[in-house]
């Protein structure tokens, strides 16, 4: 991965976890997508943030997809409970476990695609 490509995903990285936070404290946030149902816009939200982060992370460390995983499921607990001293939000179990789910799936598909790429790499 280039220096460049590197900079953009950990600026990503950046920008949507200061945006969730910045979000997630707001009273009355706007309803981005009303039609779609809240654990799948968690469980979506944190599985970019975590894709992002193990693009970021991928060739730096060996573990990259599970500390990208990891670092998005603490940012929702940390949300959450952001949320609960916050009212009138509220902190509910569901969200949280819909962060972590995403964030698992969007690091999964980050390591399977680039373990997908090496075996490629090698059979050439």
């Amino acid at each position: 991965m280039s220096r460049w490509s590197r900079a953009v995903a950990v600026a990503c990285v950046v920008a949507l976890s200061v945006g969730y936070v910045v979000l997630g404290a707001d009273p009355s946030p706007p309803q981005l997508t009303p039609a779609v149902p809240d654990w799948l816009q968690h469980g979506a939200a944190y599985a970019l943030l975590a894709a992002l982060t193990a693009v970021s992370l991928h060739g730096l460390i060996t573990s990259f997809g599970g500390l990208a995983a990891l670092y998005a499921s603490v940012h929702g607990a940390v949300l959450e409970v952001i949320q609960f001293f916050n009212p009138p939000r509220t902190a509910e179990w569901s969200d949280l476990l819909a962060d972590v789910v995403g964030a698992a799936a969007g690091a999964a598909v980050v390591v399977l695609v680039a373990r997908d790429r090496t075996r490629r790499a090698r059979t050439r």
